[in-house]
């Protein structure tokens, strides 16, 4: 149900909710049973790699979100990972939604020009699709 139709009160317990019960996907993957009952060992290696790329892919991209972005681009960006909406963004900012869109949007382009000119993010990236 849109928030507009919802008490503050419903609307905190929805959002409690869903923050609280959602679980991580890989995490499920690992939970399903593949067919025959039996875990493969080198399957688990290969999630643990990938596990550890995806934290060295982190790594090197929240660099760069330190090297090439604005301290506000910074902020909103932040949040934005972190999975806040914008209007809460805004709240904690003291800014407008629309001006932590733009924040966003705009600290999101420079992001991917600068990661798509690295070639060890790229690297990463091809490493963890190959995975």
């Amino acid at each position: 149900m849109a928030k507009r139709y919802m008490s503050e009160e419903e609307y905190e317990r929805q959002q409690f909710r869903w923050r609280h019960n959602l679980v991580d996907p890989h995490i499920l993957q690992s939970v399903i049973d593949d067919g025959n009952g039996i875990s493969d060992i080198d399957d688990e290696e290969e999630k643990t790699r990938k596990q550890e790329l995806r934290e060295q892919l982190w790594i090197q991209v929240s660099q760069k979100i330190e090297k090439s972005l604005t301290d506000r681009q910074k902020e909103a960006i932040y949040l934005f990972l972190m999975g806040k909406k914008q209007e809460h963004m805004g709240e904690i900012l003291h800014i407008t939604q629309e001006a932590a869109n733009v924040r966003i949007r705009l600290g999101l382009e420079r992001l991917r020009k600068e990661c798509k000119k690295d070639e060890e993010i790229l690297r990463t990236m091809e490493d963890i699709n190959k995975t």
